[in-house]
């Protein structure tokens, strides 16, 4: 699809696996066209390596114009496990960050402690309202639960001219088993479409031929808005890095 007018904001969601690669993903960032221009970019599973975070190594391969909050979550195995967004200063005028814990589920002990970064400003003099999450992984009541726990959050903050949601929404499935209507249910009765409903897989187990569709980038906006997205094949994580360009009628 090729948009009517320039986009107003390019976003992009990666969860880049502890950045276990952090060399292929910083390849990427500063070689491959779809990063270019890029106004936010919301990470998870951001990890640290030689003293620093990747989310700041990332914003500083992107270039000079670009800022970065990283909040660990929890640490897994001796490694810190973070979500983090990166904003261009230029286009995204950010006037707070924060961050926002995730309900825990108490009904097995493989739940994981998830939480997400929030981020407040503007795009084009127009209030803007960003989110990078992480759902757990087990559970469709329990992430159906952490989603409108962030959706709460959206309603307890000041309105916004547009609201996004990004990040990995951990939506497994077998067959057609779970159904996540519920959880699609609660995000457009919010007002939010998925700018990224066309992209059919972004995780994949090779070993298993299994591809699934587990990333999101959810859209609110009071403007009318046309989208595009894609995704980009990177040997750096098991997840693909997802993008929509986001332009007004």
């Amino acid at each position: 699809m090729v948009l009517s007018a320039e986009p107003m904001l390019r976003v992009c969601t990666w969860n880049i696996n502890l950045g276990l690669r952090l060399d292929k993903i910083l390849e990427a960032v500063t070689s491959r066209r779809d990063f270019a221009g890029l106004d936010l970019f919301a990470l998870q599973e951001a990890s640290e390596h030689d003293g620093r975070t990747d989310g700041i190594a990332i914003a500083a391969a992107l270039g000079p114009d670009y800022e970065c909050h990283q909040v660990t979550a929890q640490t897994v195995k001796g490694r810190v496990q973070a979500n983090a967004m990166i904003w261009r200063g230029r286009k995204v005028r950010v006037r707070n960050v924060d961050y926002l814990t995730l309900p825990r589920s108490e009904k097995t002990r493989l739940a994981q402690t998830r939480n997400s970064v929030v981020v407040e400003g503007e795009v084009d003099r127009k209030p803007l309202l960003a989110y990078s999450i992480h759902l757990d992984i087990f559970g469709a009541a329990h992430k159906q639960g952490q989603l409108e726990h962030v959706l709460a959050d959206c309603r307890n903050r000041p309105d916004a001219d547009i609201t996004v949601v990004a990040g990995d929404l951990n939506l497994y499935h077998l067959s057609r088993w779970p159904s996540w209507s519920k959880l699609i249910d609660a995000y457009q009765a919010a007002g939010f479409v998925d700018a990224a409903g066309s992209v059919r897989w972004t995780h994949s187990i090779p070993r298993l031929r299994v591809r699934q569709k587990l990333d999101s980038i959810l859209v609110r906006s009071s403007r009318e808005l046309e989208m595009r997205s894609w995704t980009l094949q990177v040997d750096a994580s098991d997840h693909m890095p997802l993008f929509a360009d986001l332009a007004t009628r």
